[in-house]
């Protein structure tokens, strides 16, 4: 049975979780874990700001002016990035045969 590789340091429990789920069901080479690296990051940063959204809301009122929260657009961009992610190591629940590396034991 194959090791999983630690989850990196800094990582929000979801972000974690999603670390050991693509590790135990796949092996993926130096290159991978480090696009998986990222992902998981941009899950941390989206799962963060999305914390601070859900408590102050997505805008906020200056005077009179309405301004967008900046968790949003950092929520947005993250979510982004971990798709961007996901894209370019394959990661298809839907789809296993097209995952990068191979199965565990083979």
């Amino acid at each position: 049975m194959n090791r999983i590789p630690n989850a990196p340091a800094g990582l929000r429990p979801e972000a974690k979780k999603y670390w050991q789920i693509v590790n135990k069901h796949w092996v993926l080479d130096d290159d991978a874990l480090e696009v998986l690296r990222a992902a998981c990051f941009a899950l941390s940063r989206q799962y963060e700001a999305q914390e601070i959204t859900n408590k102050e809301g997505i805008t906020y009122k200056i005077g009179s002016t309405l301004r967008q929260n900046p968790a949003f657009r950092v929520e947005i961009e993250s979510r982004k990035q971990f798709l961007i992610a996901v894209k370019q190591l394959g990661l298809d629940v839907n789809e296993e045969k097209r995952l990068p590396g191979r199965p565990p034991g083979s």
